[in-house]
């Protein structure tokens, strides 16, 4: 699978620095997902299900949050993807969805 943001490679730099009591929240999720280890672990199993990621937008949405917008295809599937990922205090990656 690859990950592109005008035409060069791109991963999501906020995964890496999550906070310990994150949660995670999306369309395809069943209830939240909490805790830094499981919402890595969701956000890179996603991923590796996606055919291709091509993000159009990835970058400060205002001054406590982080945009992306991307398209994707899952097994023959074409999705569109918003996630807003909030910043808490420290500066680490407290929600998203």
């Amino acid at each position: 699978m690859t990950s592109t943001y005008l035409g060069k490679p791109y991963y999501p730099a906020w995964l890496d620095n999550l906070a310990d009591d994150v949660t995670e929240e999306g369309a395809a999720s069943d209830g939240a997902i909490q805790g830094a280890h499981a919402v890595h672990e969701v956000v890179v199993a996603a991923r590796e299900i996606y055919e291709f990621q091509d993000f159009h937008y990835g970058g400060p949405c205002d001054e406590n949050s982080f945009l992306e917008d991307y398209t994707s295809s899952v097994p023959g599937v074409p999705i569109h993807v918003i996630v807003q990922v909030t910043f808490d205090a420290a500066g680490k990656p407290s929600a998203s969805w």
